[in-house]
């Protein structure tokens, strides 16, 4: 079984420098910077409006792809079970 929860949706294209647009949903609001590292949508109105400034903009488009595709290292396994040993140790007290 396969399980796809609204961060999965929005990391994996980012890892992959890929221009994320999403609602404010998941781990979205930790990740995008607007107009940076991604962009935020509220309805249709603000998805079209949105769809249409990214598209008609390559040097837009690359630059936000490349500023995800930068930041993608904090989501290798490595370091989300640092962070998670992290929590569990210091919980502890060690």
């Amino acid at each position: 079984m396969e399980v796809r929860t609204f961060g999965h949706c929005i990391v994996e294209p980012f890892i992959l420098g890929r221009v994320v647009i999403s609602r404010r949903v998941g781990v979205a609001d930790d990740i995008i910077i607007p107009g940076k590292t991604g962009f935020f949508f509220n309805n249709e109105e603000d998805l079209l409006k949105v769809l249409l400034a990214v598209v008609s903009d390559e040097v837009l488009c690359a630059a936000v792809a490349r500023n995800a595709f930068d930041q993608r290292d904090q989501f290798r396994w490595e370091n989300v079970c640092k962070q998670h040993f992290d929590l569990i140790y210091n919980a502890a007290g060690t």
